[in-house]
């Protein structure tokens, strides 16, 4: 932890999700059996919701960063995939890379306006926990007019009776994502998650945008906008502290 510790005296206080490459980390991080769990699990739900055969359905993905979920759905054949981000960064990737080139992309804040059109479907993976909490009933609100599906899946951390098992539950959480990625030779990911875990104690995290809740917190966001998941499924052994989940709008 020392090491961690010297390493997150050298990062800025804030702009913090600018310290690292995100598109390096992002594809090493992919190949881990939770996220592909996560993946599995949300094409699952999308195709028992939008049918087989889904020629020419419409599937956005919200936060699509480096473009892992829209790759993803470019699998599934006859599903039409467009990709959103806000990051201009994120645009000049799908631009560049041959395997994205083809995919439509928006750049756009989805929280400042809306997007053109209609979708059968929009997923969104590993976004919710860097939306402001205040924010996130909002999000879903807005997905859920655009589309006849809405798939969210992220990390979330155990569910919890007091502020300070919320602190455990982030340490556990949170010191196993920090070892897995050292463990996979990715040391400015594991530095960056020591950062999220700072804010989380100084209860700072949420004006960065990156705050992980339980389960049960997501689905109070849901209901404080009437809406209410057709499932909520979790993935990977909750004793760790947290864990993956995937929710089901319809």
């Amino acid at each position: 932890m020392q090491e961690l510790s010297e390493g997150i005296n050298n990062l800025k206080e804030k702009n913090y999700y600018d310290q690292i490459d995100i598109y390096v980390y992002d594809r090493t991080i992919s190949c881990h059996p939770l996220v592909d769990a996560c993946n599995s699990l949300i094409a699952y739900r999308l195709l028992e919701h939008i049918g087989i055969p889904c020629v020419g359905k419409r599937v956005l993905d919200i936060g699509s960063g480096s473009g892992q979920m829209a790759r993803f759905l470019k699998g599934i054949p006859g599903i039409a995939v467009e990709a959103c981000d806000i990051d201009p960064k994120a645009k000049e990737y799908f631009r560049m890379h041959p395997e994205l080139k083809d995919v439509p992309f928006h750049l756009h804040d989805f929280m400042r306006g809306s997007m053109p059109g209609f979708y059968d479907a929009i997923t969104c993976r590993g976004v919710y926990h860097h939306i402001p909490k205040r924010q996130r009933p909002k999000f879903l609100q807005i997905m859920k007019a655009h589309a006849d599906v809405v798939i969210v899946a992220d990390e979330g951390i155990l569910e919890y009776g007091n502020e300070e098992e919320r602190k455990r539950n982030c340490d556990n959480w949170y010191g196993f994502v920090i070892t897995e990625a050292r463990r996979r030779g990715i040391d400015d990911l594991a530095l960056i998650e020591a950062e999220f875990l700072r804010h989380e104690y100084l209860e700072t995290a949420e004006d960065g945008g990156d705050y992980k809740e339980s389960p049960s917190k997501f689905l109070e966001d849901a209901s404080n906008v009437d809406l209410a998941p057709l499932s909520l499924d979790r993935l990977g052994d909750w004793k760790i502290g947290g864990g993956f989940y995937v929710a089901t709008f319809r």
